[in-house]
This record gives structure tokens, C-alpha cells and sequence, in this order.
């Protein structure tokens, strides 16, 4: 009779509604687990493509191998650290103080100290806002293509390029 096929009707619509809404939140959760990875993955590569492993993994082998004071060694990792958020993270700033980004940029030239055992100071001769890591870059570029491995880098800004020289000692 007509009296039982209503509440049966009843039954499949909240049945059906339940389930696809059920099935729906699955494939939500799915997508979204899906596109956390995708930029989790993108970050690693950021981080790959930005860090120069053979560093990382230099820095931590002479903090192994020295005899050095704990907290000097809890110190150096947790430079190493900030220099590794910095360079993954940086290009979600447009732009950064100068004076910000040399912070970072004198943990990176004291674990490179441990490292290869230079002695780099900094300078910048003006504090501007200046696109985030590009001074950064400039500074491991210069590293990487000079002969010297002690003096006073120089960071200086010129139509909002950055340059990077070594001070002359007067």
C-alpha cells in the first residue's frame, strides 16, 4: 500500500543523501591529503634546488667529528636550521629589510666557517627593502666563484640591484 512506500522512499533518499555525502568528504579528504603532499614535495625540491647539500652535510660532519662544546653545537644546528627555513621559505615575502636578510645571511657565512674554515665578515652600506633572498644568492654566488676566503664582503644597492664586493683594507 501507499502508507509503506513513503516511509521506504523516505528511508533511500536519507540513505542515498547520507552516503554521498559520506562518499564526497572521502574524495574531499582525499584531494586535499593529495594536494598537502604535492606542496610538501614542492617545498623539498625549493629546499634541493636552494641548499647545497654538500654543505649541509660537510657542516654536520666537522660539528661531528670536533670535539666542541655542546652548545656551540646546538648552537651551529640551530643556525643551519634558520639558514634552511630561510632559503625554502623566502619567496613568500616580496621584499625584506637588508639589515633582516644579513642576519641570516652571517649564520650562513659562520656555519661556512665551520665548513671550509673562512673567516667572512658582512657590511652593507645602506639599509633598504630589497627583494627577498636575492642578497643571499649574491653573497653564495660571490662565495662560490672567488678566490679568497677571509675579508669584508660589502653588500651594496644600485637601481635596486644587489651588489657584493670585498672591502678594500685602507
Amino acid at each position: 500500500s501507499i502508507g509503506a512506500v513513503i516511509p521506504i522512499s523516505l528511508f533511500y533518499l536519507a540513505f542515498s543523501t547520507g552516503s554521498r555525502m559520506v562518499f564526497d568528504w572521502i574524495k574531499n579528504t582525499k584531494v586535499a591529503h593529495r594536494l598537502y603532499m604535492k606542496k610538501k614535495d614542492q617545498e623539498i625540491e625549493t629546499l634541493k634546488a636552494g641548499m647545497s647539500f654538500p654543505f649541509v652535510i660537510g657542516v654536520l660532519q666537522q660539528l661531528e667529528q670536533e670535539e666542541a662544546n655542546p652548545q656551540n653545537i646546538v648552537k651551529s644546528i640551530t643556525a643551519l636550521s634558520k639558514v634552511l627555513r630561510f632559503k625554502l621559505y623566502r619567496k613568500q615575502e616580496d621584499s625584506i629589510m637588508l639589515n633582516d636578510e644579513v642576519k641570516t645571511i652571517k649564520q650562513y657565512l659562520s656555519l661556512l666557517s665551520i665548513y671550509d674554515h673562512s673567516d667572512w665578515k658582512i657590511e652593507i652600506k645602506e639599509n633598504l627593502w630589497v627583494e627577498s633572498g636575492v642578497a643571499f644568492l649574491r653573497i653564495e654566488e660571490f662565495l662560490n666563484y672567488t678566490n679568497f676566503t677571509s675579508g669584508t664582503l660589502l653588500i651594496s644597492v644600485k637601481n635596486d640591484e644587489i651588489f657584493v664586493s670585498i672591502k678594500e683594507k685602507l
